[in-house]
């Protein structure tokens, strides 16, 4: 049996070969067209396989992108949730009763290497800033002054005299804890200044209690300084620090200050 190819355009037949019982019989495809196709399969494999390596990269890089991300939106939410609290805890200062008030002291002395100036109290006097503020702590709350009486070093007399700032710095339970600054006292002989005593940067420490109406100031070895007034010599030395007793004043005049944090 014979089967007609096509070649160049001219036919001529071909056996079948009878021992494979199959058709010996090439593809009527034109020469070479084969090998453009295989080329081509070839090429799109490579250019699969070399397109792996940037389709990695790209994949990690979208990876650490959204890392990132989820990082930053962590980090709004938790500074979100930082100015929530912040905002939810703002607290005021309030005085009620009267802002300002007379106060009288108990006996009390400031001492230095040189001596001892002893009294055997005092009236203060005060004024509060506002009625009520927010800032936390508040500082120059209050404005006060103290005239002490009785006071002698050695067998002299002396008056002595102090102003200074309080601040409020914390409340808990009706009690106000907080510092009193810029305190500058004088200690005085017939009219004339002998001594200058000032807390500079330093702080007294003390509390004030609702319930009592009473300021109490701590003891306090270091923060006062001693120093001769100008053109005089004090009789407690001068450029020493000075050692204060533990004070106690108790408002006299009605209302008192009842001061809250809330």
């Amino acid at each position: 049996m014979l089967v007609p190819r096509s070649t160049d355009g001219r036919s001529e037949s071909l056996p079948i070969d009878p021992g494979l019982g199959r058709l010996a019989l090439e593809t009527a495809v034109p020469v070479g067209e084969g090998e453009p196709r295989q080329a081509l399969s070839m090429a799109s494999r490579q250019t699969t396989i070399h397109s792996l390596p940037t389709r990695l990269q790209e994949s990690q890089r979208e990876r650490q992108m959204l890392s990132k991300f989820g990082r930053f939106a962590a980090l709004v939410t938790a500074l979100m949730a930082v100015v929530g609290v912040a905002q939810a805890s703002a607290s005021t200062w309030n005085v009620t009763g009267s802002t300002s008030f007379t106060a009288s002291g108990n006996p009390g002395s400031l001492s230095t290497s040189r001596g001892t100036l002893s009294c055997t109290g005092g009236t203060a006097t005060g004024r509060f800033s506002a009625a009520s503020s927010t800032s936390v702590p508040w500082n120059n709350a209050a404005t006060g002054s103290v005239t002490f009486a009785g006071c002698r070093i050695g067998g002299t007399s002396y008056a002595a005299s102090c102003t200074n700032s309080l601040n409020a710095v914390s409340y808990s339970a009706g009690v106000t804890t907080g510092t009193l600054s810029n305190v500058v006292c004088v200690v005085q002989l017939a009219g004339r200044t002998l001594c200058n005593v000032n807390s500079g940067l330093n702080t007294l420490s003390g509390r004030y209690t609702n319930a009592t109406s009473t300021l109490n100031v701590d003891a306090n070895t270091t923060s006062l300084l001693v120093t001769n007034a100008t053109g005089q010599t004090c009789p407690l030395g001068d450029n020493l620090t000075g050692s204060l007793t533990a004070l106690v004043a108790r408002v006299t005049s009605s209302p008192a200050p009842v001061l809250t944090l809330s």
